[in-house]
This record gives C-alpha cells, structure tokens and sequence, in this order.
C-alpha cells in the first residue's frame, strides 16, 4: 500500500476492538487498536457525564421540594377555607335564647345546630364587624364591648386564589365491543388534555323483516338486445292420435304401382286398397311429420315448423 495516500482507502464503516489504526508517535508510525481508542474516549467523557448525572440529582431533588411546597400550600389553604367557612356559619348564626332556657344558645358548626351554653342569657350579645382578612391568615372573633354586653368582630380570610385550568379534548378512540370506556388525561393537572376511549356498541340482532313497499312505477322498455344465434332444432315429438275416418269413398280403378324409393330429402304419398296412405321416404332421411285437423284434413310438418 506504500503507492496509496491514505485518502484513497475505503472508509471505515465501524470501530471494533480489534481494529487496526495507524498512529504518530514520537516521530514514529505505531499501530493501536480500537479498544485503545474507545477506553481514550471513555476516559475522556466520563466527567462531563457526572456531572451531567449531578445535575440530574439536583433537578430530582428541586422538583421533589416543589412537590413538597405545593402540598403544603394546599393544606395551609384547606385549613384556612375551613376555618374561613366555619366563621361565617357562626357569623350567619349569632347567639339567640331558646324559651324556659335561661343561658345563651350559640352555634356549633360540628352540630351543624344550636346547643345551650353555660353563658347566663342575662347577657346582651351583638355582632360587630365583619372583616375580610389576608388570603392564608386565621379566622377570629375579637369582644368590642364588654364581658356583659359583648359586641363581636369577625375577621373571615380571603380564599387563596388558585391557578387558572384548562380542560382540552384530545383524541377520541373506538374501543373493542365490551371493553370499558376510560378517559385519560394527556396533558397536566392544569392544561388538562383529555383523551377518550368508547367501546364500539355489539351487533344487535336482526330486527323483523318490514312490510313490503309499494309497486313503483314501471320504468321505460329498454333498447332491444342483439339477436341470438339459432339454437338446433328440436327433436320431433309424438304422433297426435288419429282424426275420425271419413266415410269411404269408391274405389277407383286400380292402376300400376308408381311407388318409387323417393331420393334423399324427398317422400311419396301413395293410397292402398284399403284407403290407407302411405309416406314413402329415404332410410337415411328422417320420417315425415303429418297432423289432421277435425274435418279430417291432413297436414305436413315442414321440419322449419318443427
């Protein structure tokens, strides 16, 4: 290969251990082989991929504190609903004095009703304010008069607002017949995007069969179609049977025999003495047709007619 430059040699199409390559070292040419190669590129890469897995951990971990920080978010903004919605159905509901009952009936939101107080119902109790405090703070009442005729303030925090949502319909799928139907959700608790999956309904059964419909009306006679070749004639059917003999007439004068065997596709008609009539016809040939009609007239057949 000495008459080669190394730009005339067919590429390399993969990297093996075994492989044999041609290096400079020391103003020498040496020879490595890949695996020397791919542990070099090894060696080479592997802090980039700590620390690539480092950041991995770290975003693990973050995401994992924002977890935990929505979840309390959450609680503390349950807790203070709670307790703003337990202030204002004390709020809606002040104190009042039930008859033969000398204390003060007060409201219990775990009741959900009025019970009677160890409070003598000698006292005179009003309701004062009403403030709307910060989102996320806690609920009080605070005494503006005196522990004879109390006036009491409420302060009702302000709900935590939440984030906006939107609700999506992504794709709609037919399932299997009897499969459950489901609905998934393709996007995020907040940009929900629901995907929907209907199970396609079985085959009922063949309903009974309709009355017919009435004639429609008939449609226009079509062009005349070509003719169609002649088909073979026919085989001759039977004999009728024989009309009523006539009376017979005079024997007329007996002359020679003309009967002759007639040529192919001929006949002779020839009478006896006894008033018969007889066809004479080639043995090769067919025998003629006849038939009579009611006044006794006898008739050929042409094999056409047949």
């Amino acid at each position: 290969m000495a008459d080669k430059a190394i730009g005339d040699l067919p590429a390399a199409g993969a990297l093996y251990d075994d492989s044999l390559l041609v290096v400079e070292q020391q103003s020498e040419a040496r020879s490595i082989r890949g695996s020397l190669v791919k542990q070099y590129v090894g060696d080479a890469a592997q802090p980039y991929i700590d620390e690539a897995a480092k950041q991995v951990e770290a975003a693990k971990e973050q995401v994992t504190a924002a977890k935990d920080e929505a979840d309390r978010a959450k609680t503390e903004a349950d807790a203070a609903a709670e307790s703003a919605k337990d202030a204002a159905d004390v709020a809606l509901h002040p104190p009042i004095i039930k008859d033969g009952s000398d204390h003060w009936w007060i409201w219990s939101t775990e009741a959900n009703d009025y019970v009677e107080s160890d409070k003598d119902a000698g006292v005179s109790v009003q309701v004062g304010k009403t403030t709307t405090g910060e989102p996320g703070s806690a609920a009080s009442v605070k005494n503006s008069g005196t522990n004879t005729d109390p006036v009491l303030d409420f302060t009702i925090p302000q709900g935590v607002k939440g984030d906006a949502a939107t609700i999506k319909v992504g794709t709609v799928a037919t399932g299997s017949p009897g499969t459950m139907a489901s609905v998934t959700n393709g996007g995020t608790s907040t940009d929900a995007v629901l995907n929907f999956t209907i199970p396609r309904g079985a085959k009922g059964d063949q309903g009974e069969q309709g009355e017919p419909g009435p004639k429609g009306e008939q449609g226009q006679q079509g062009p005349q179609g070509i003719q169609g070749q002649k088909g073979e004639t026919g085989a001759t059917g039977p004999s009728g049977p024989p009309g009523i003999q006539g009376p017979q007439g005079e024997p007329g004068p007996a002359g020679e025999s003309g009967v002759t065997t007639p040529a192919s596709g001929w006949f002779t008609l020839a009478g006896d003495a006894e008033g018969n009539l007889w066809a004479y016809y080639n043995d090769a040939d067919e025998s003629p047709q006849f038939e009579t009609d009611e006044d006794g007239n006898i008739y050929y057949i042409t094999p056409d007619a047949a």
